[in-house]
C-alpha cells in the first residue's frame, strides 16, 4: 500500500510504455501505467490527489527534457490524453 511511483518495478513500466515497438503492446502498457496510478487503494484514497500529481508531473518532466525523442513526447501526450479519458469516466473527482 504506497505510492505507485516508489513500487520496486515502476520503472520497468515506465519502460515499456516509452519504448515498446509492438503497436498492440503500447495501449495496454499504457492503461496499465494509469490504472497503477487511479485506481487505489481506499488507504491511499486521501494521498490520491497527489499521486495524481505525480504521474502528471513525471510527464511533464518527460515532455520539457530536451533528451527525449519525438516517439518519447508522443507516447507521453498519448499517455495523457489516457489519463483524462479515464478521468473523464470517474467524473470530475477523478483529476
Amino acid at each position: 500500500m504506497i505510492n505507485p511511483s516508489q513500487l520496486e518495478k515502476s520503472e520497468m513500466i515506465w519502460t515499456v510504455v516509452l519504448n515498446s515497438e509492438n503497436e498492440e503492446v503500447i495501449p495496454k502498457a499504457v492503461n496499465f501505467l494509469i490504472k497503477t496510478y487511479l485506481c487505489l487503494d481506499e488507504c491511499l484514497s486521501d494521498n490520491a490527489a497527489q499521486i495524481q500529481q505525480d504521474l502528471i508531473e513525471k510527464c511533464m518532466n518527460l515532455l520539457t527534457d530536451e533528451h527525449s525523442s519525438s516517439k518519447v513526447v508522443k507516447r507521453v501526450l498519448y499517455i495523457l490524453k489516457n489519463i483524462v479519458k479515464e478521468s473523464e469516466k470517474r467524473g470530475t473527482g477523478g483529476v
